[in-house]
């Protein structure tokens, strides 16, 4: 089985690649509704109930955007204002992002950011980590050939 590494799955915000990404995060989660009565016994019934998605991302170097970077400063504004962000999330050929890799699966959607963390510590790197709520249903779809 080949393995597949991440270091080519970026995070990009309005079409612009978040700058110095070192992580990424998504996750999927379900309410689970509890739907147990007495005839249910000793052992609780669920049904499925909403999804909720997330996904968190963290970065270090210069927390400010380049021209074509978005970085923390911008996404605080944004959060400020509580303004969605379009994003998409996958696979590039190489570490500028510019071309994603054909075939793979790619995710986009609209979502809130929820949490911001800025660290600037002595004698380490600048970081920070930020937190998305998607609202409604991403678009998963697969990336078509390069022209």
């Amino acid at each position: 089985m080949a393995k597949d590494v991440g270091s080519l799955v970026f995070l990009t915000i309005g079409g612009k690649l978040l700058v110095g990404q070192t992580s990424l995060s998504y996750s999927s989660a379900c309410d689970m509704i509890d739907i147990s009565s007495k005839d249910s016994g000793r052992h609780r019934e669920f049904a499925a109930g909403k999804i909720s998605k997330t996904f968190s991302v963290g970065g270090i170097g210069s927390a400010t955007k380049e021209a074509t970077n978005e970085g923390y400063f911008e996404l605080e504004a944004k959060q400020d204002a509580g303004t969605s962000v379009e994003f998409v999330i996958t696979k590039y050929t190489d570490e500028t992002a510019t071309t994603p890799v054909e075939g793979d699966e790619s995710k986009a959607g609209t979502a809130f950011i929820s949490n911001l963390t800025y660290d600037a510590n002595d004698n380490e790197a600048i970081s920070f980590s930020a937190d998305f709520q998607i609202t409604g249903k991403p678009t998963v779809s697969t990336n078509p050939a390069t022209p």
